[in-house]
């Protein structure tokens, strides 16, 4: 697993009161057997303040039902479609739509 973070101007400004959430985006195409445990690591971390963005590169081997399955039990996870299948093209949609003052990128292999 890889992990790159970008702290936007706004989070630092928040850090000096400890009130920050983070975003989490995970690209992934065809990632069945790694994603359900991706996914369960960052659950478990202590910082509970996160949302968790996949992007999904129309996945055909199971991952998208998985998914479907983990998200019914876990407001904190949404889906995007990323339909040129493109890992930098998921970056961008995963960061377009992130919300929290930190954005975290997971490299799922």
């Amino acid at each position: 697993m890889m992990l790159l973070l970008v702290i936007p101007e706004k989070a630092l400004k928040k850090m000096e009161v400890n009130k920050v959430t983070a975003s989490i985006v995970i690209p992934c195409r065809n990632e069945v057997n790694h994603i359900g445990f991706v996914i369960e690591s960052i659950l478990k971390n202590t910082f509970k303040d996160v949302e968790i963005i996949i992007v999904d590169g129309l996945s055909d081997d199971g991952t998208r039902e998985k998914l479907n399955e983990i998200v019914k039990n876990n407001s904190q996870i949404k889906i995007i479609d990323n339909p040129l299948q493109t890992t930098p093209v998921a970056f961008n949609l995963g960061i377009k739509n992130a919300s929290g003052d930190f954005i975290f990128i997971v490299k799922i292999r």
